[in-house]
């Protein structure tokens, strides 16, 4: 009897791809850790529309498929200039990394790769993914939160635990029956081992499984023959989290390089990226494209006198500067998301019966001297 799947033993793991939908094996350092990890395939059917006295339906037809994700993390740091583990959502979310500042830009969106694992019995991975949007947010004597979400095109999975069937294996063979009982337990798209056979620690890369749901073809072939009724187990490196947890009570906010206190902030970016998936030569999204994105500030404030520039000055259309610290102001210990020029909204000053009085105001961010300036994040 198989054991239960634990939350406690989850690991993630994602990476960027050089060429979309093509999956990539992962490395130690492609590890991160989540607090949360969603991941929902989808695969649409609709139905038939034709009239053939009945109301019974008739059946269906396949449309695309693919699916959602989303994960949400502690904003970590690693250092100076050093890229954080979560980087590669960054990366995806149409920014580069470079002199220790992620920027926006304007070339052809990356894809993202990203697994989950608990145990052995079960692993998903889903590539050809895109980033929809990301948010940092910062709460008061709390931890600095990263969330990431978006699309992609194609779902591989182990699911329970399989074994092969009853026919033993040579070397080099690449097509491998499951056993009756285990089919559909695997999906395209993983790394997997059978038994003690798991390619000197590389795994073996299920790229198909036939209509039966039983016959599995793998890249490479094996390198040695296996027996049978052979155990297949997901092959994930031991993966190393790093980076440390910043945020709490040493957080900053500059406005126009004024300093000010805030109860909590919130920078989105809502990234314009997605899949294409309107032509009808494929079943899924082929590629990415890049569509309007979009910049937004939310922030909580005490009413105090020092803050009320800002508030009044909503009534006019000034732009101001906008620089949210996660982490202690020292080199290596922070990441510094900014919005060079924003634009506020007029906000309702909410005085409630016995507490102090507070303020809620939004921002757009736009275009400050040049393209793709609105949006930085500092590692520095």
């Amino acid at each position: 009897m198989s054991t239960p799947i634990y939350g406690v033993d989850q690991l993630g793991l994602v990476r960027t791809q050089a060429t979309f939908d093509t999956i990539a094996a992962f490395s130690t350092s492609h590890g991160f850790g989540f607090n949360s990890l969603k991941i929902t395939p989808e695969l649409a059917f609709g139905e038939y529309a034709e009239h053939v006295g009945t109301a019974s339906l008739q059946g269906e037809f396949q449309r695309k498929y693919g699916g959602k994700w989303g994960v949400e993390c502690y904003h970590k740091v690693n250092g100076a200039a050093t890229a954080p583990q979560h980087g590669p959502f960054l990366l995806a979310a149409g920014m580069s990394f470079s002199g220790g500042i992620y920027s926006l830009n304007a070339s052809q969106p990356t894809a993202l790769q990203i697994g989950r694992k608990s145990g052995t019995s079960l692993y998903e991975l889903i590539s050809g993914g895109w980033v929809e949007k990301i948010e940092i947010e910062q709460v008061g004597a709390s931890a600095a939160i990263f969330r990431a979400s978006g699309g992609f095109a194609t779902y591989g999975a182990l699911l329970g635990v399989p074994v092969t069937s009853s026919s033993t294996y040579s070397s080099s063979a690449t097509s491998i029956a499951l056993a009756t009982a285990s089919k559909w337990k695997v999906l395209p798209g993983v790394y997997v081992a059978f038994g003690s056979e798991d390619n000197s620690g590389s795994g073996y890369l299920v790229t198909a499984v036939a209509s039966d749901g039983v016959t599995l073809t793998i890249s490479p072939g094996l390198a040695n023959g296996i027996g049978a009724t052979q155990t297949v187990t997901p092959v994930v490196p031991a993966a190393t989290i790093s980076g440390t947890v910043i945020g709490g009570v040493s957080d900053g906010l500059t406005l126009d390089s004024t300093s000010l206190g805030f109860i909590s902030g919130k920078v989105t970016l809502e990234t314009g990226i997605h899949g294409l998936d309107k032509e009808s030569t494929a079943d899924r999204p082929n590629r990415l494209a890049r569509g309007k994105r979009r910049v937004m500030f939310e922030g909580e404030f005490y009413f105090l006198d020092e803050n009320t520039p800002f508030l009044g000055g909503t009534h006019v259309s000034t732009l101001r500067s906008i620089a949210m610290r996660s982490g202690a102001n020292t080199a290596g210990s922070r990441l510094i998301a900014n919005i060079p020029s924003a634009r506020f909204d007029m906000a309702p000053i909410d005085i409630p019966d016995a507490d102090e009085a507070t303020y809620k105001i939004k921002a757009l961010g736009r275009q400050n001297s040049a393209a793709n300036d609105e949006f930085t994040i500092d590692t520095n």
